[in-house]
């Protein structure tokens, strides 16, 4: 992993997610259970990752090997946004909702789909805010916010 990849967006998910998963399992078991199988495309800042769902649970999926379960699979949400849309978010500079009138964070699949996303969006907030390594984890990745978004295209 090179410095630029080491705060990408990926990288910080998959982080963040493995702490809600350590210190607020009930937080995880709803974020799991919200999801119900879907799989959600994140793009920021032109990177993808996808968060898959499957009977062992949550997995990321980064660089080439999103490219190759998207040529079989579409799915289930898309999200596309910034890191600077995510942080004015976390800042309380916008809402969600605000965010997505402007078109700063643009999100598309089936109603249901989308519901069950905030289901987990919100379990996933749960569990973020009692996470101690959650500052830590966010400060790093505010930190490198000026740093171009990883060339994927090597892998």
């Amino acid at each position: 992993m090179d410095d630029h990849d080491s705060h990408s967006f990926g990288a910080f998910l998959g982080r963040s997610l493995d702490e809600v998963r350590a210190d607020v399992p009930l937080a995880w078991a709803r974020l799991r259970a919200a999801l119900g199988g879907r799989d959600v495309l994140f793009v920021v800042d032109a990177e993808p990752v996808l968060l898959r769902t499957d009977a062992r649970g949550l997995g990321l999926l980064r660089g080439a090997a999103v490219a190759e379960t998207l040529a079989a699979r579409r799915p289930d949400v898309a999200v596309r946004t910034t890191r600077a849309a995510i942080l004015r978010m976390v800042d309380g500079e916008t809402t969600l909702a605000r965010a997505v009138l402007d078109g700063a964070f643009d999100l598309v699949g089936r109603l249901d789909d989308l519901l069950a996303f905030d289901g987990a969006l919100r379990a996933y907030l749960h569990g973020a805010v009692r996470s101690p390594a959650q500052p830590n984890l966010l400060r790093a990745w505010r930190a490198d916010k000026a740093a171009p978004p990883p060339d994927h295209s090597a892998r």
